[in-house]
């Protein structure tokens, strides 16, 4: 068992040498005047909308008109999200702040 191990381990450390001392030659430049999207670009920036609602001030955070996330605020009570983590309209709510949310960002839609 020992012997297989050890075997696994040289087999191991060889492939990753082995990929690091690839170049990859297929990498080509990026034409002057070809569009960067930067953090400060309006198409990432959302449009919120705040609008009250009984006892309760609603925030709609939207991008590109799709509604991604809306923020309960009750007057007596502490807020809470709603996001729609996949796009189908299935809404999750979120209580609090959860730093292993892992964002999850649409690149491309069909």
């Amino acid at each position: 068992m020992k012997r297989q191990f050890i075997a696994f381990l040289l087999i191991l450390t060889s492939l990753s040498a082995t990929a690091q001392n690839t170049e990859r030659t297929d990498l080509q430049p990026i034409e002057d005047g070809a569009p960067v999207l930067s953090a400060g670009d309006a198409a990432l920036e959302p449009e919120v909308t705040i609008r009250r609602e009984g006892i309760n001030q609603i925030r709609e955070y939207r991008i590109n008109g799709h509604l991604y996330k809306i923020k309960v605020q009750p007057d007596n009570a502490p807020a809470y999200v709603l996001k729609d983590m996949k796009g189908d309209g299935q809404w999750m709510k979120i209580e609090s702040y959860d730093p292993l949310l892992v964002p999850q960002w649409v690149l491309i839609r069909f």
